[in-house]
């Protein structure tokens, strides 16, 4: 008998039908996992969806929104979702900035100088985000939609176990940075922190006053 020249692990598996069906089988749930896993991921909406809902929301109670209030409301809404159903709000990644979080894909849409207030949603649309993450809007909207952006900042960045702060770690607050905030560390804050403030914007009569909830 002959001894081949390759090594016995490199030798391909005997066709055999049986072997063939088996991986033919494997091959096939392999592939129906992977679909799933996709629709799963396609059914998350995009942050542009959400921004769409949020922008729309606040219009529709009578507030503006500036593109800093709107990163930190995404943040916020993602912080929530996760605290509430324990799920990502959006699909995109979230990066800690100097001024804090920031989703890129929305940040570049609405890239404006500061303090510009925005009219309307650039793309995306309300009616791809679900009834969980329209509740989860909602309720954010409900307790931070009529604070300023630098409250809203302000609020993120208060705890030195904040997302922002982690992964920021020696930096000095006001340097720059662009690094993606893990999703498990927002969970993570979430279920530690309460996500939202004792008062909400009702009651307190002015942005001084919910400076002082937030020093």
């Amino acid at each position: 008998m002959v001894a081949s020249a390759r090594p016995f692990w490199s030798l391909e598996p005997p066709q055999s039908r049986p072997y063939v069906q088996v991986r033919g089988l494997v091959e096939k749930s392999a592939y129906r996992v992977n679909a799933l896993w996709h629709n799963f991921d396609m059914a998350i909406p995009g942050a542009h969806d959400v921004t769409a809902l949020i922008i729309t929301e606040q219009h529709s109670a009578g507030r503006s929104v500036d593109k800093k209030q709107l990163q930190k409301l995404l943040y916020l809404v993602t912080a929530a979702h996760y605290a509430m159903w324990g799920d990502r709000a959006f699909r995109e990644p979230i990066h800690a900035f100097k001024a804090g979080p920031v989703v890129k894909p929305v940040e570049i849409s609405y890239r404006t100088g500061d303090g510009y207030v925005i009219d309307g949603p650039l793309g995306g649309s309300p009616d791809r985000v679900d009834k969980r993450r329209r509740a989860t809007v909602r309720f954010v909207l409900d307790h931070f939609g009529g604070w300023t952006a630098d409250n809203l900042e302000r609020y993120i960045k208060r705890t030195p176990d904040s997302p922002w702060n982690e992964v920021r770690g020696e930096l000095p607050r006001t340097a720059p940075s662009d690094v993606e905030i893990p999703q498990n560390l927002i969970l993570a804050w979430a279920r530690r922190n309460p996500v939202v403030p004792a008062h909400s914007v009702a009651d307190s009569g002015s942005d001084l006053d919910l400076a002082s909830l937030i020093a």
